[in-house]
């Protein structure tokens, strides 16, 4: 597998991540809202609005490629969804946007879903509790019960099962200012195995603990070998990388299974998953100051939706992160302005000052 290959599949991954992020963004802010939207069919939407039926009592009805989406109240969840071998990551971004707005706190019990592919739920762990950290919103707790890989030739019945909590958040959601660049203070690897022996395990470690070591001495590495009640049928590996400061998180995920599927013919192998991880979680660090941009939806989400002025600085912008701001800005009313502060950008977000009524 060659570094050409890499950027190839790492094109089509942020171009799905995009995607991802917009219909994150109007989903929830539409159940945020309550209001009805019309959004476009993209490759997870069905999956994402079937949970919303299941789970609150939305509906939707499909218009040629577009759906008309209508949010269920915020005053009725259900406890335990059960779907049919759909992706978790995709239903999993829109519960950790609005997962803090509902009546009661947040106790969902999800089964037969696909936990591990493009994104990990393990560095969703990771990320959105040091995102939710930040913003003061508590109670957060993500458990994986049963891990998922996915096989496109596998129906995995005995699918994976996570159980997500969120607490409430009563009250107004502060503004946050984010204007010097962040301190890298430690540096994690989180590998995963999934019907397989450790030395999968073994090889990433020998491959990705090095470099680790280079760039901090702060560097440890995690792993979990699944083979028991806590896996799914299918087999499967991935690497997640990251590097932590106070404010976030810089990542990289790649998933055997994921890139299997991508490059059905080349062979490649857990030193390749290793190294690739880690060199893009690298490149990911050297672009941006504050967070990981795969997490803009997230934090932009949530200074839309704070009281006052939020203001956080970048070294570039892109077309994808304006068609972000125009996303955000229609989705949820709050007001994004972008203006070069040489030689870095700073993004100003005025807040909608949202409030959970059902609280009050």
């Amino acid at each position: 597998m060659e570094k050409s290959e890499l950027k190839e599949y790492f094109i089509k991954k942020n171009d799905l991540l995009l995607k991802l992020d917009i219909q994150s963004i109007e989903i929830a802010g539409s159940i945020l809202l309550q209001k009805t939207i019309e959004i476009e069919i993209s490759e997870f939407t069905i999956s994402v609005l079937e949970f919303f039926t299941k789970f609150n009592e939305s509906s939707y009805k499909i218009q040629n490629n577009r759906v008309l989406f209508k949010p269920g109240p915020l005053n009725k969840t259900n406890s335990k969804v059960i779907l049919n071998n759909d992706f978790l990551i995709p239903i999993l971004r829109v519960l950790l946007l609005i997962g803090h707005a509902f009546k009661n706190n947040l106790n969902v019990r999800i089964e037969n879903v696909i936990t591990n592919d493009l994104e990990s739920i393990d560095m969703y762990q990771t990320a959105f509790w040091l995102l939710f950290k930040n913003f003061n919103i508590q109670g957060y707790n993500l458990q994986i019960i049963r891990r998922a890989f996915y096989k496109n030739d596998i129906n995995e019945v005995n699918g994976g099962i996570i159980n997500l909590r969120i607490k409430k958040h009563s009250t107004e959601i502060e503004s946050k200012k984010y204007e010097s660049k962040t301190v890298l203070n430690k540096i994690r690897t989180i590998l995963v195995s999934s019907r397989l022996n450790s030395e999968f395990i073994k090889r990433m470690t020998d491959v990705v603990l090095p470099s680790m070591r280079q760039l901090s001495k702060n560097a440890k590495v995690f792993s979990q070998c699944c083979n028991k009640l806590d896996s799914g049928l299918c087999p499967g590996y991935e690497c997640n990388v990251y590097c932590e400061s106070r404010e976030g998180v810089f990542y990289e995920t790649l998933n055997y299974n994921s890139v299997k599927n991508f490059y059905k013919s080349i062979n490649y192998t857990p030193e390749n998953i290793a190294n690739f991880s880690f060199l893009n979680m690298m490149n990911s660090a050297s672009k941006q100051y504050i967070f990981d941009r795969k997490l803009y939806f997230a934090y932009l989400f949530y200074m839309g939706l704070g009281s006052g002025l939020s203001t956080f600085i970048l070294r570039e912008i892109d077309e994808d992160l304006n068609e972000l701001v125009k996303v955000l800005e229609k989705s949820l009313g709050c007001k994004i302005i972008i203006k070069q502060d040489r030689p870095n950008y700073k993004i100003n977000i005025i807040g909608i000052g949202y409030l959970n009524k059902s609280n009050i």
